[in-house]
């Protein structure tokens, strides 16, 4: 049987999104099911290309979470139907670490189209992880859909 190489044995690893993934009345960070890596110590370079949608009006929130003691840096552009976007967070480093975008979408049931560049330091083995919630919890859901993606290249 081959060995089955983790994203430390290889130098680069892409995910997507194979179905859409949806969070309804909850500001509570969900994992996606698709993107995610399991990562050892080492430099990643990160690339990703994220698409939020929701009926209705509203601020959605997008993570990158890396293990503790992790550096993360990205450089976040987007379009669709925007009034504004506020990034608390593009560069962290500590325990838990997360880098944080808060988007507003405004108008309902338009993309929002998230693309990103950068790196991740990790220090330690774990998870790199995105997770997406609504800033406001509303019955309409928020959906991360079908077809996005992110890029992890192992520089060292």
């Amino acid at each position: 049987m081959p060995k089955i190489l983790t994203i430390s044995e290889q130098s680069s690893h892409t995910k997507r999104a194979l179905e859409n993934q949806s969070v309804t009345s909850s500001t509570v960070l969900v994992d996606s099911d698709y993107l995610h890596y399991p990562v050892s110590a080492g430099l990643y370079k990160i690339s990703f290309g994220i698409v939020l949608t929701s009926s209705t009006t509203g601020l959605h929130k997008l993570t990158l979470s890396a293990p503790a003691n992790s550096e993360i840096g990205v450089v976040i552009n987007y379009s669709g139907a925007l009034n504004s976007t506020s990034f608390t967070q593009t560069s962290a480093r500590g325990t838990g670490v997360s880098v944080l975008a808060l988007i507003t979408d405004g108008a309902g049931g338009k993309d929002v189209r998230i693309l990103g560049d950068g790196y991740v330091n990790v220090l330690e083995e774990g998870d790199l992880q995105f997770q997406f919630a609504q800033s406001t919890p509303h019955t309409t859901a928020t959906t991360l859909r079908r077809g996005s993606w992110a890029t992890f290249e192992r520089m060292r």
